[in-house]
């Protein structure tokens, strides 16, 4: 794996990731934390179609990085897990 996603992947040993085996992990480090330039190597890499794929199954996304999906992919919020699913047990803060 190249050097150009070390700085989302700063607590993974990058000689034994596998981009691959470990897409959806890669999905959404970059969406949530990673640089237009990671974006688009993501994009070259995966192809638009299976990234939207995987962004959809994800149950935990910023709502940012869920924001800019249902943009980017032209899909209602609705149809990603992150936006319906809910906790299993709140916080105990939130009321």
């Amino acid at each position: 794996m190249g050097e150009e996603f070390k700085a989302v992947l700063w607590d993974v040993d990058l000689a034994k990731f596998d981009a691959d085996r470990h897409a959806s992990f890669l999905v959404r480090r970059v969406l949530e934390y990673g640089t237009w330039a990671q974006w688009k190597r993501l994009k070259q890499r995966f192809g638009a179609a299976r990234i939207e794929q995987i962004v959809v199954t994800l149950t935990r996304l910023d709502p940012r990085a869920a924001a800019f999906c249902s943009v980017v992919f032209q899909r209602a919020p609705e149809s990603f897990a992150c936006f319906t699913a809910t906790q299993s047990s709140p916080a105990p803060w939130i009321s």
